[in-house]
């Protein structure tokens, strides 16, 4: 219950929002989520049920039903919205540290068959194969973090409860969306849709890196440099320290950018 008002809150009411849960056996399913349906194994039936799976199963009913892909090859827009809509209520339930653990769990699951095939190709993989979860659920998934941090949290939400709102009851692709976000978001994302949903392959980031002292305590200047010389983004460069850790929003165009940033506390570590 808890995990449907979130996403409730988040995304938009459901406009039948009773959901029937059913027990199964434990030789069948992990879990399957069908419209107004969550189909659960006895084993998941516990005083300690794994928040993690039924938040995922739960976020289809949005992903899924509320709103569907319009072809096979649209898949990220239901598995890739849920895998990172399991991360969302981590973060809000858990905390800050168990949401970095997550994008750190999707983030090894994107790299272990990110080549396979772009995002918006799901068509290419077989559904439940490890490319599929690897390409679809765990790099879509990263996707739609980095699509949020680019917008910021108020035009990233305000997206979403748009995209329920506009295509409820109906088929989406993909195109569609990324129409949706520029016109949500006044600028146009298609260097962002294309590095990230059509295009295979992560870019690899050298940091260099000086530190100074200065009257009020440290600098960290430095440049990030990789070899995708059409690469856009901003990226987190966060600064360990001996007091409190500094994260900074460094905007990346090129193969070289530049970045500074102030600590008060010796930094002890950049990444």
């Amino acid at each position: 219950g808890k995990i449907f008002v979130f996403f409730a809150s988040k995304f938009g009411p459901l406009p039948e929002p009773q959901i029937s849960v059913v027990e199964i056996p434990d030789d069948t399913l992990e879990a399957y989520s069908a419209p107004g349906l969550l189909l659960l194994p006895a084993r998941q039936w516990s005083s300690q049920p794994n928040y993690r799976l039924l938040a995922s199963e739960a976020a289809q009913q949005w992903w899924a039903y509320h709103v569907s892909p319009a072809s096979p090859s649209e898949a990220w827009l239901a598995d890739g919205f849920a895998r990172y809509s399991e991360a969302l209520y981590v973060e809000a339930n858990t905390g800050e540290q168990a949401f970095r653990q997550v994008l750190e769990d999707l983030t090894i699951g994107a790299l272990s068959e990110e080549s396979a095939a772009p995002i918006a190709s799901a068509d290419q993989l077989s559904p439940f194969s490890p490319q599929y979860r690897s390409v679809v659920q765990d790099k879509g998934a990263m996707a739609v973090h980095m699509l949020r941090f680019l917008l910021g949290d108020e035009t990233f939400f305000g997206l979403l409860r748009a995209y329920t709102e506009r295509f409820a009851g109906r088929a989406a692709a993909i195109f569609a969306f990324e129409q949706l976000a520029e016109e949500i978001n006044k600028q146009p994302l298609d260097y962002f849709f294309g590095e990230w949903l059509r295009s295979t392959g992560i870019p690899e980031f050298k940091l260099e890196y000086v530190i100074y002292r200065t009257q009020k305590g440290f600098r960290v200047g430095g440049q990030i440099r990789h070899e995708l010389e059409v690469f856009r983004m901003p990226i987190e460069v966060r600064v360990e320290t001996e007091g409190e850790p500094k994260t900074d929003r460094v905007e990346i165009a090129g193969t070289i950018s530049d970045f500074s940033i102030e600590t008060f506390g010796k930094p002890t570590r950049i990444q």
